[in-house]
């Protein structure tokens, strides 16, 4: 994504975006591509801060493992509420959700 954004194939991951044309609106368009593919959330003064395609990986797939964390510590924090419902409330509140 970054060797196509700048136009270079060979250009290294470790590579400083800006010292191979790259700038900031190069960057935020990097970042609108990656909420667009990949749903996450990468803020622009963690990219400025090692503006590389490898810190740029690093951060997505961070904010990827930490969305599926929290999804997953939603979804049992879900079934732990469940699991303490008297059988009555549970098919009480599952009656209710069908009408």
């Amino acid at each position: 994504m970054v060797r196509a954004a700048l136009g270079e194939p060979e250009l290294p991951a470790a590579a400083d975006i800006f010292e191979h044309g790259g700038d900031s609106l190069l960057i935020v368009r990097l970042l609108s591509d990656l909420r667009d593919q990949l749903d996450v959330e990468i803020p622009l003064a963690d990219v400025l801060s090692e503006p590389t395609a490898d810190a740029l990986a690093a951060l997505a797939r961070r904010r990827q493992a930490e969305r599926s964390a929290g999804a997953d510590a939603d979804a049992d924090a879900l079934a732990a509420e469940l699991a303490a419902l008297a059988p009555e409330e549970l098919e009480r509140l599952l009656a209710e959700e069908e009408h």
